[in-house]
């Protein structure tokens, strides 16, 4: 999805952080999941053109995007993605995997920006794009 949003943008990104993507290779067993991203077609040259650093969060106890396939599907498609592998996270979300909470995801936003550990007790400004609402932390 916010991989289909920069195509249509056409926009230069300093970063994307992809957590738990899906893409047109994946193979999923919930009927619901399927029919929702049915049609997903990632075009990964025309995405790499357009971002700086790609990072993706993935999960070894994921449901529904099986990490192995995940893991070889962006390592050959994203070259230089980075990929943060975690062991309990599932899909990244309070419903499943119990996840509320994903304080890692500063380290790597913070990264990219000129910020000494003072500023990081005022008031930052990131912009964010989501997909899902439960997926900003």
């Amino acid at each position: 999805m916010a991989n289909e949003f920069i195509i249509k943008c056409n926009k230069k990104i300093k970063k994307l952080i992809n957590i738990a993507p899906v893409h047109e290779e994946l193979t999923i067993d919930h009927n619901d999941v399927n029919s929702y991203f049915q049609g997903i077609k990632t075009d990964s040259k025309k995405i790499k053109k357009l971002l700086d650093e790609h990072i993706i969060f993935i999960s070894k106890d994921d449901e529904l995007i099986p990490y192995e396939e995940a893991k070889k599907y962006y390592e050959k498609a994203f070259k230089d993605v980075k990929i943060i592998s975690f062991e309990d996270k599932g899909h990244f979300n309070k419903k499943r995997g119990n996840v509320c909470e994903l304080p890692e995801i500063m380290e790597y936003i913070v990264a990219s920006r000129d910020v000494s550990p003072k500023h990081l007790t005022s008031k930052l400004f990131f912009e964010v794009y989501t997909t899902r609402i439960d997926t900003v932390y």
